[in-house]
């Protein structure tokens, strides 16, 4: 009787450890190297946004809106998005510099609002590429950096506080033995996946929702 036990015990156990090894190595593909990939068609598929009012007028609302405003009018991008990066009501302000998939990382510039007034974050924050811009809403989350033949390498970054910092680095080679790094340390897939999980969970691929026109502009911001 106590061997019988013994053994659905150890039945039981084994099944869990399944399971747990599964949740920290099977992330989901689309958190390994392909969504980080964009194509064209990728971008082409998905519908634009109808422009639409941003966010209320009112008094409180129309200081970052005249500010964003004025940034548009004086851009030479191709396509704008208000994403919200961090966990404020304000969204940020993205510039999409080309509708072609640049392998430029100068193809994003990143704008928020902070301390009365509309500020340049920076100007490397494209992820592969391809006037792509990946975060995770609200977390304050964004993920830069390319994948190529089989050489992957990322930076995750945090906006907090009007200013952009640097987190974790995470690279990897995807040949007959891969290796995984953290920060230029070396580390097992599931360490490194999960902790890549933990930034890109829930996140979002910005290409651009409205062309820069002054139409678009006044509908947007109303201003």
């Amino acid at each position: 009787m106590k061997r019988k036990r013994y053994m659905v015990l150890m039945a039981v156990s084994a099944v869990l450890l399944c399971l747990f090894v599964r949740d920290l190595t099977e992330i989901p593909s689309r958190w390994g190297t392909t969504v980080l990939r964009p194509t064209a068609d990728d971008a082409s598929s998905g519908e634009k946004k109808e422009p639409s009012a941003v966010a209320p007028i009112n008094e409180k609302t129309e200081p970052w809106r005249k500010a964003y405003a004025e940034i548009l009018r004086s851009s030479e991008a191709e396509m704008f998005s208000f994403c919200y990066v961090d966990g404020d009501d304000i969204p940020e302000l993205v510039l999409h510099m080309s509708k072609a998939f640049s392998h430029d990382n100068n193809a994003i510039q990143l704008y928020t609002y902070y301390n009365s007034k509309a500020v340049l974050l920076s100007e490397q924050l494209c992820c592969d590429g391809y006037s792509n811009f990946l975060y995770t809403p609200k977390t304050g989350y964004i993920i830069s950096g390319f994948f190529n033949a089989d050489y992957g390498a990322y930076e995750v970054f945090q906006l907090a506080d009007g200013c952009v910092s640097s987190l974790h680095a995470f690279d990897e080679y995807q040949k007959e033995e891969p290796e995984y790094h953290i920060d230029n340390r070396s580390v097992p897939v599931w360490v490194y996946r999960r902790n890549f999980y933990r930034y890109t969970k829930g996140s979002a691929n910005d290409y651009g929702d409205y062309g820069l026109t002054e139409e678009n502009i006044r509908i947007t911001l109303d201003v």
